[in-house]
């Protein structure tokens, strides 16, 4: 049992480490902090078999959050959503 934790511990690693190098890689060479959240979101989503991703900011105040252009809509990926 320890050697199939270990393994399912070990991948949950691998994909978060893969997640946070293409999102590095994404956001590095976007013009504006917008294009660099859509890039990042595309790769979330791709990665994650997401159906559907979406940013919000922040307005220019700190006080309400507005929804960005920014959205991905995939395919639906039967047996992957994850909350």
């Amino acid at each position: 049992m320890a050697i199939v934790e270990n393994a399912t511990d070990r991948k949950r690693v691998e994909d978060a480490l893969q997640l946070l190098h293409e999102v590095t890689a994404a956001a590095s060479g976007a013009p504006t902090a917008e294009d660099a959240a859509a890039a990042c979101l595309e790769r979330i989503c791709a990665l994650r078999h997401w159906e559907f991703g979406q940013v919000w900011f922040p307005d220019e105040r700190g006080e309400v959050l507005r929804c960005s252009r920014v959205a991905v809509v995939g395919p639906k990926v039967p047996g992957t959503f994850e909350p």
